[in-house]
């Protein structure tokens, strides 16, 4: 079972440089997918510094965020819910000082290791930070 965070959610739904590799993942993995509440407020903000930055349009922008709503509705992704361990377990993460891990990625970390999941990221320091903490990566 895999675990997307917001990197891998933004190819998939805005063409880049990654979405070749992003959209066979997730066609290839349909029914092994998990995102969690966090990843949909990230991806809210992505889309938003998009549209701030001047990459796309508002309206691009609320196209995406209603397909990908929608996908969150139908069960294209089981969901997983935050709590305060989900929290308490980030900040433990965090806690290997040296490590390139910022405290958004370090919550998507927590929820996929706690929940045994393999992540799936374009991060190479969450992806570094995962393998430390003894998950497995997902292949794009």
């Amino acid at each position: 079972m895999n675990y997307l965070d917001t990197s891998v959610l933004m190819s998939f739904y805005h063409p880049d440089a990654h979405s070749a590799r992003a959209t066979s993942f997730i066609r290839q993995h349909a029914g092994q997918l998990y995102l969690s509440d966090w990843a949909k407020v990230e991806m809210t903000s992505a889309l938003g510094i998009q549209v701030r930055r001047g990459a796309i349009s508002e309206a691009l922008a609320q196209q995406i965020l209603k397909t990908f709503k929608a996908h969150c509705a139908s069960g294209f992704y089981m969901q997983l819910s935050l709590n305060q361990t989900h929290f308490f377990e980030a900040e433990r993460c965090l806690q290997a000082l040296k490590r390139k891990l910022r405290s958004a990625d370090a919550l998507h970390l927590a929820v996929a290791k706690l929940a045994k999941l393999q992540m799936v990221t374009l991060d190479k320091d969450l992806a570094a930070a995962a393998q430390d903490e003894g998950l497995g990566l997902g292949q794009l």
